[in-house]
């Protein structure tokens, strides 16, 4: 196994990331620890094959972390195929700090941008704006989860019947084609975001009066961020995802560096598997 593993901006290495998983014939066990990207990736000009295109090949991971990165034009188009997504089935591990952007993603079952399904691992802090078209489990950030979705949003278009996430969404919100903002600030159970809200209106939630969407979100932050994982919103002044809120820029890249080299106990094959992606030691600084 490999304790941690770097994907850089080539879009090559996204694509090789694939094709090993998918070619492990069932032999996924600890093939990955911790994968962390360390820049933007632009992937407009593959045709998108899942990571993870069945329950016998996909990724053991204990976490995917985006490190605040953009993965941009994710183009998966197989309508006759289930577990469509960037990962199609994901087994464990968490999925966090990651932004997709015009993605466009399609499949027959069990179809969502980040994934298509997530057997038991939780998403969180991510940002998917796009695309999503299936006949059944098809959501915009995942198609069917048994964990939870939490301090996230899509920005986009679903077609298809209805996800199903049994661990809960949480702190999040959605933009349909018509601009009506959907969000959910408890972790109750269902399969379609409630709460309709006009951005940059104030509203009642649970009885606390918020300002506008950001307050809202930044709110529930705030009282559940007791070991600082979530990530706090800000107004989309930039406007990259299509004027709606997105995450306050902040690198985790370091802090999980030193987390993985603290748990292994082993500096020196670290420093070995940099040399190996020929990741420069001055990325520690």
């Amino acid at each position: 196994s490999v304790s941690a593993f770097l994907l850089n901006r080539s879009s090559d290495l996204l694509v090789w990331l694939s094709s090993v998983v998918n070619e492990l014939n069932g032999a996924h066990n600890k093939r990955f620890n911790h994968i962390v990207l360390t820049s933007d990736i632009d992937m407009s000009s593959y045709r998108w094959t899942p990571i993870g295109y069945n329950t016998m090949n996909y990724l053991h991971c204990v976490s995917f972390n985006g490190n605040n990165h953009v993965i941009s034009g994710l183009y998966c188009n197989n309508r006759t195929e289930e577990l469509q997504g960037l990962f199609g089935f994901w087994e464990e591990g968490d999925i966090h700090n990651l932004t997709l952007t015009q993605c466009e993603v399609q499949g027959l079952m069990y179809v969502g941008a980040i994934a298509g399904y997530s057997q038991d691992g939780n998403i969180y802090n991510c940002v998917v704006n796009g695309n999503v078209k299936g006949s059944v489990y098809a959501g915009g950030i995942v198609g069917h989860s048994f964990r939870s979705v939490m301090n996230s949003c899509f920005v986009g278009t679903v077609s298809g019947e209805s996800f199903e996430v049994y661990g809960g969404i949480t702190n999040c919100y959605s933009v349909n084609n018509n601009s009506r903002i959907y969000y959910n600030d408890n972790n109750s159970t269902f399969s379609g975001m409630g709460n309709t809200w006009t951005l940059n209106t104030p509203a009642y939630i649970n009885g606390a009066y918020h300002s506008d969407l950001v307050d809202a979100l930044n709110a529930w932050v705030d009282e559940h961020n007791t070991d600082g994982k979530y990530r706090r919103w800000v107004a989309d002044s930039a406007m990259v995802n299509g004027g709606y809120p997105v995450f306050e820029a902040f690198s985790y890249l370091i802090k999980i560096f030193l987390a993985i080299i603290i748990s292994s106990g082993d500096l020196f094959s670290f420093t070995i598997l940099f040399k190996k992606l020929k990741v420069k030691s001055s990325i520690l600084l």
